[in-house]
């Protein structure tokens, strides 16, 4: 009887040890306090570790397109695939910076420690260069100590998903499923992961695979970018869409003092 009770004690610990625990997190370096040595350390990349330098080309700005494209009569696929494109195209124009100064340092430290930090994104491969350019641009290189040296190219659900510099481009696919796929084809098996995101959504369908697979979560519903949404102005965006060239996004305040000159 004392065996069948210590057997069924060290079977709850061990299940106790996969479960899964998601945390708000209002700072990028709160992610240092669960980063222990051999965890893998997965980001999100818009809107946690970059934001770009103006409205257009946001997270919102490509939920308002999206909303408008259907507004004017587009069907759902096509909307989206019209949005997608000018994405890309407003990726390539757009300047980036750090969400939160300081995120470079807290991923430098931690790839000192000989931890991975991957970077996960539902971004299409179409742009997986100009992200690396962006993200090196603002000293994060996402290579070091990488789970893969190689390329890693594989479809899922109808979509292409490229694992890229140590990033993976889910092009709108579950970043979940993309994950343990890739883990799958490199042959990886992490005993824990804790992944960062700005969005709830994300950090729930990771931890829903991440049960799937026995695999001790930790989820940080990043929270810093959530005044720079709240800030965003659907009117300003859309003067940035229109009036801006190929070699010169307009700023939110030359957007605005454009606004103000022609209301006066």
């Amino acid at each position: 009887m004392k065996k069948q009770i210590v057997f069924l004690s060290i079977l709850l610990l061990g299940v106790s040890s996969l479960r899964a625990e998601v945390i708000e997190a209002k700072h990028f370096s709160e992610i240092s306090t669960h980063a222990t040595p051999g965890t893998l350390v997965i980001s999100d990349i818009d809107d946690t570790i970059l934001i770009p330098l103006q409205m257009i080309g946001s997270d919102e700005w490509f939920s308002h397109r999206i909303n408008k494209h259907r507004t004017d009569g587009l069907q759902p696929n096509l909307a989206l695939e019209k949005t997608v494109a000018e994405a890309q195209a407003v990726r390539q124009l757009t300047q980036m910076k750090l969400a939160e100064p300081g995120t470079d340092k807290i991923i430098q430290a931690l790839q000192k420690k000989g931890i991975c930090v991957m970077g996960l994104t539902v971004q299409a491969s179409a742009v997986a260069m100009r992200t690396n350019q962006q993200l090196k641009t603002s000293n994060v290189d996402l290579t070091v100590n990488a789970l893969s040296k190689e390329d890693q190219y594989f479809p899922l659900n109808g979509q292409n998903m490229l694992y890229k510099n140590n990033i993976l481009f889910t092009t709108g696919t579950s970043k979940g499923e993309a994950l343990f796929t890739l883990l799958d084809k490199i042959k990886v098996t992490p005993k824990r992961i804790v992944f960062i995101d700005d969005k709830a959504s994300n950090v729930a369908d990771v931890e829903k695979w991440a049960k799937k697979r026995n695999v001790q979560f930790i989820g940080l519903r990043y929270s810093h970018s959530d005044q720079s949404k709240a800030a965003f102005r659907p009117d300003v965006a859309e003067v940035q869409f229109n009036q801006s060239t190929f070699t010169h996004l307009l700023s939110d305040e030359e957007a605005l003092s454009m606004m103000s000159s022609k209301v006066s």
